[in-house]
């Protein structure tokens, strides 16, 4: 019933020092109307009070309103399996974590600390869908219409990078890595964890005899030319990248949730 009233859906993203946000009407599932704002965000994570005023102001004559948040936390990932003991196999209790099973054969996984985090910070407005970065790497790869084998999947943001290795939809790797505030775009410690990744993925015995020849990056931006270089020339692989809209992207998944 509530698709036949106006449904908003406000997307949040965070940048070091900036906090941005997406906003998509709809009424019968169809896009009435669409707003996009940035505002300086210098307290690392938390929202600062003029960007609740603007959701508030935004929210206020709508029945139904649901804030979207992407969670950039460090202690997040995917796992391959979606039972109790393949998260004990990686060290995780999971008591203390938030889990989902995607495509009953890999789990995504956050902290239950970071996500009432979260929820503390947009106490006044309600936080109602948190994403993991692999939710967008997961809506990226079933997007993509040439899905490749033996290839390196990235959704970079400027705080961090989602890698997903995948065969026939299932996951065979992953690994996550948050970019720290001062090493935005060229930065070494990017290089070295592409780089740590596909070493860690050649030392894991359930991957051997699996080449890896490409990397296909997703992203707002394109990482930087001297970080595609060096994997180029030092790694020897193909780069493709893909533009995405984040914003745009988490918009999709709380409609595709909520109705």
């Amino acid at each position: 019933m509530r698709r036949y009233f106006s449904n908003l859906f406000i997307a949040v993203v965070f940048e070091p020092g900036i906090c941005r946000l997406m906003g998509r009407e709809l009424k019968n599932k169809k896009v009435i109307k669409t707003f996009e704002a940035s505002f300086e965000n210098p307290k690392k994570n938390f929202i600062d009070e003029k960007i609740i005023s603007y959701i508030q102001e935004k929210s206020k004559k709508l029945r139904f309103v649901y804030v979207t948040f992407l969670l950039d936390t460090i202690e997040q990932g995917a796992i391959v399996g979606t039972k109790k003991e393949d998260f004990h196999k990686q060290n995780l209790n999971i008591k203390d974590i938030n889990h989902v099973a995607i495509d009953k054969n890999w789990s995504i996984y956050s902290l239950k600390s970071d996500t009432k985090h979260a929820k503390k910070i947009f106490e006044p407005v309600k936080l109602d869908l948190i994403y993991s970065p692999f939710l967008l790497l997961h809506k990226c790869l079933n997007n993509h219409p040439k899905k490749q084998s033996n290839t390196l999947y990235i959704y970079y943001h400027k705080t961090f990078i989602a890698n997903g290795i995948f065969e026939d939809k299932k996951l065979v790797f992953a690994s996550f890595f948050k970019i720290p505030d001062e090493e935005i775009q060229a930065s070494p410690a990017t290089y070295n964890h592409i780089k740590n990744s596909i070493k860690e993925f050649y030392n894991d015995p359930r991957c051997k005899n699996t080449f890896l020849e490409n990397i296909v990056i997703f992203g707002d931006e394109e990482m930087d030319f001297a970080i595609t270089n060096m994997i180029k020339n030092e790694l020897m692989m193909n780069v493709s990248f893909e533009k995405v809209n984040t914003l745009d992207l988490l918009c999709d998944l709380a409609q595709k949730d909520v109705f």
